[in-house]
């Protein structure tokens, strides 16, 4: 399937972009073949490209196009802003095949802002506990994994990141522990150029990525799979 991915169609940003100021079903309805041409099918592609790419790398990540693709249209029930529609693209590739897992190898296709990305994100309280509670029993291994990401240019995204250290790990000192504490989320994310999309090479850039990350995966991985076989 890996040659079904050609890059995504020459429209599909000017596509985004012009959804962006036409919210209406009308408008959407009227140019639906655009976003299947050359946002939704290239999608579906990159997806089935990249679960075979990772299924030869030995990388236990998966996807296809209707468990993976985040709908284009947005759930405002419980939010002041009614656009019916969001503006960009996304789907993520997770062990589980879903979207129903915390974390994975994420895609994000927005005039200016594409990027690809991986790690752990939308963890539970007591499995977010448990992870800072193996940083703190293996500090030298996690702090070396982010250095090699760093120098990889992968740092860390620290989005959602707490204000002070939580309750219960209030004792560490030291800086870089400290922050990583207040981390609620452990993945990184590569910026990528709008034109870069179009190349099948973009499907490179997601691989890539996800093996640089992979060192955070498996040192999450256990915790997420210890806590979720604990009995509620």
């Amino acid at each position: 399937m890996e040659n079904g991915f050609q890059g995504f169609g020459p429209k599909a940003l000017p596509f985004l972009r012009a959804l962006g100021f036409h919210q209406t079903r009308e408008w959407f309805a009227e140019n639906r073949a655009i976003y299947d041409s050359d946002v939704k099918a290239p999608m579906h592609a990159l997806i089935a490209a990249a679960t075979d790419r990772f299924a030869a790398l030995g990388i236990p990540l998966k996807g296809s196009g209707a468990a993976s693709m985040f709908r284009v249209n947005r759930d405002a029930r419980f939010s002041k802003d009614k656009s019916p529609y969001n503006t960009h693209a996304s789907a993520v590739l997770t062990r589980n095949g879903t979207k129903k897992e915390a974390g994975g190898a994420y895609i994000h296709i927005k005039p200016d802002e594409c990027f690809v990305g991986a790690g752990i994100w939308f963890t539970d309280p007591a499995t977010l506990n448990a992870l800072r509670r193996k940083i703190l029993a293996f500090p030298d291994t996690f702090l070396s994994i982010e250095d090699e990401l760093l120098a990889n240019g992968l740092p860390l995204v620290p989005e959602d990141e707490l204000k002070r250290v939580p309750p219960g790990f209030q004792h560490v000192t030291d800086p870089r522990l400290q922050r990583l504490m207040r981390q609620k989320h452990f993945f990184a994310n590569k910026p990528v150029p709008d034109d870069a999309i179009t190349s099948p090479a973009f499907l490179d850039t997601l691989v890539q990525v996800t093996m640089a990350v992979m060192p955070i995966f498996e040192f999450c991985w256990p915790v997420l799979d210890d806590t979720r076989a604990q009995p509620s």
